[in-house]
């Protein structure tokens, strides 16, 4: 299996349409790498890529799956302050329960990405960060749980991020600018 251009990450990649790749990483989620895009990031990677894989993992979750051609912008992302890390990290784990009861895997590349991290150190962190919150909880033999406080502090975060689905943008429209509103602004 390939590894994935910015994760490095064993990934599954698509059959070649045009100039792009369709990438599928276990940590970063999917997106179309243009083919100078992917020689640049081979040969020169991105050193803090949990904003990378955050940003497409963002993407994802909102239907969109990101085409990437220009570099220099993936370099200027950076990660959101810690606190939106962890409500990151818990949506995802509350959206891979099956029940309210059921056993959470804590750990795992897609988790790594949602929560804009690098390794499982950084999402150890976030971990207890929850658990201190009392959100998650890890039960004698091992097994963790998310909490009802947890479900509820999901929810929450969920409608008052539904309710601020629109922005206003001011900027000079200008070509220079083209890919910067259209790859940055309007995709988020």
């Amino acid at each position: 299996m390939p590894n994935c251009p910015i994760c490095k990450a064993s990934s599954t990649v698509d059959p070649p349409t045009g100039d792009a790749l369709n990438w599928h990483c276990p940590q970063c989620g999917s997106y179309r790498l243009a083919g100078t895009a992917e020689s640049i990031l081979r040969e020169k990677p991105i050193a803090q890529f949990g904003a990378v894989s955050g940003w497409i993992r963002q993407q994802n979750a909102l239907g969109i799956i990101p085409t990437i051609s220009d570099v220099d912008m993936l370099r200027r992302l950076t990660k959101p302050p810690f606190r939106e890390r962890a409500e990151r990290y818990l949506l995802a784990v509350v959206a891979k329960a099956s029940q309210f009861n059921a056993p959470l895997t804590p750990a795992g590349p897609d988790l790594t990405g949602a929560s804009y991290s690098e390794d499982e150190g950084d999402v150890s962190v976030i971990r207890q960060y929850l658990v201190d919150e009392e959100l998650i909880v890890q039960r004698q033999g091992g097994e963790w749980r998310i909490t009802a406080k947890g479900f509820i502090t999901a929810d929450d975060l969920r409608a008052r991020r539904a309710a601020s689905s629109q922005a206003f943008v001011a900027m000079w429209f200008h070509e220079d600018l083209e890919s910067a509103y259209s790859d940055g602004i309007s995709a988020a």
